[in-house]
């Protein structure tokens, strides 16, 4: 956040809006050749990219892709990330259809590990 003005809530709000749609069609674009690549090696699972490296990557080339004068190292700077983000991929696995079941020596917080 920037400020607590209703107006810098929503420059922020769109900002990050408009960075999403831009992600997820960086992310749309990468995941059609991560299937066709998966398909062909003849994967267990369907795959799809993990979003937050590809947010990630996105973010550290984003401003660096707005200033490239050069449109031949701009388009091989948007490949490269493209193949970047295609190599980050993750399966897509079904949950077990059982319920868990509740455990009574998980009752107390002490019990559990905290995760982070």
């Amino acid at each position: 956040m920037t400020g607590k003005a209703s107006i810098y809530v929503e420059q922020d709000f769109w900002a990050q809006a408009l960075v999403l749609n831009m992600v997820q069609d960086l992310i749309t674009a990468a995941e059609c050749r991560a299937a066709k690549k998966a398909k062909k090696k003849r994967l267990k699972y369907e795959v799809r990219i993990n979003e937050n490296i590809a947010i990630g990557l996105f973010k550290e080339q984003c401003i660096r892709l707005m200033i490239e004068e050069n449109d031949r190292r701009k388009d091989e700077m948007f490949r490269q990330l493209t193949a970047d983000m295609e190599r980050n991929i993750v399966p897509i696995r079904t949950l077990k259809s059982a319920p868990r079941k509740w455990k009574y020596f998980n009752k107390y917080k002490c019990n559990l590990k905290p995760s982070f």
